[in-house]
C-alpha cells in the first residue's frame, strides 16, 4: 500500500490524497479503515481512525481522542475526533480532518470549545484504556 515510510505529517496529507472530507453528504460511516479507504470519503471519526490506523502501520505509537458534551446525564455528546502521536515522551496533537497538529487550542473558537473544561471534556482512547486529556486542550483564555 505504501510505496516508502511516511511521518507523521506525510501521513495525513497521504490520507487527504485517498480520501475527501465531507459534511454535508450521507454516506456510510465506518470505524473500519479499510472500509474508510474503500468509499474515499468521511468526517472527522473516519479521518481520525484511518489516521491512527496509518500510524500504527508505521510504527508510530497513537490514539483516538474525543470531545464529548458531559452536561447530558444520560448520555454523552461526541463534539469532534481526532488523533495524537507520540513522539518521545509526548503526545502530540494531530487532527487529520483539519490536517492541522501541534495546536492543542486549535478548538477554541469552534462552537464548543469555549466550553472545555466545564460542560466539555476531551478523552483519549488506546489499548482499552481512556485518559482523561482534558488539560492539554484548554486555555485560561477560552
Amino acid at each position: 500500500m505504501f510505496d516508502r515510510n511516511y511521518n507523521f505529517t506525510e501521513l495525513f496529507q497521504w490520507e487527504h490524497e485517498k480520501v475527501k472530507f465531507t459534511s454535508n453528504e450521507t454516506f456510510e460511516r465506518s470505524s473500519d479503515p479499510l472500509r474508510i479507504l474503500q468509499v474515499g470519503k468521511g468526517k472527522c471519526g473516519e479521518f481520525s481512525v484511518l489516521y491512527v490506523a496509518l500510524c500504527l502501520a508505521h510504527g508510530y505509537q497513537s490514539r483516538l481522542v474525543f470531545s464529548v458534551d458531559v452536561s447530558y446525564q444520560i448520555f454523552w455528546l461526541p463534539q469532534h475526533e481526532w488523533a495524537e502521536v507520540k513522539l518521545g515522551d509526548q503526545w502530540i496533537h494531530v487532527d487529520p480532518s483539519d490536517q492541522v497538529y501541534n495546536q492543542t487550542y486549535h478548538y477554541k473558537n469552534w462552537s464548543w470549545g469555549k466550553g472545555i473544561g466545564s460542560w466539555v471534556r476531551i478523552y483519549a482512547f488506546e489499548d482499552g484504556k481512556v485518559t482523561d486529556v482534558t488539560q492539554y486542550y484548554k486555555s485560561d483564555s477560552i
